[in-house]
């Protein structure tokens, strides 16, 4: 049975990375008409500001699952330095 979870998650997260490339290649669209170009470029800016935010949040969740509350300089420099 986990199997059939597995796979259906696999699925799911692949569509919504999928989905997550639409609002770039709609402004990248958007960027050849004269008109919008400037908003396009603005609206693509953000929003990948926004991916990056979360994928940065993504990585600090990931080296701390154990977190104390205990911040020490060594804890900063793993959880920033390491890949």
């Amino acid at each position: 049975m986990p199997n059939r979870f597995a796979k259906r998650n696999r699925m799911a997260a692949r569509l919504l990375g999928i989905g997550g490339l639409i609002p770039f290649y709609f402004c990248a669209l958007l960027t050849w008409v004269e008109t919008t170009r400037v908003w396009a470029l603005d609206a693509v800016t953000g929003y990948a500001a926004v991916i990056l935010a979360f994928l940065g949040a993504v990585h600090w969740g990931g080296r701390w699952p154990n977190w104390t509350g205990a911040i020490t300089s060594a804890r900063w420099c793993s959880a920033s330095c390491r890949r």
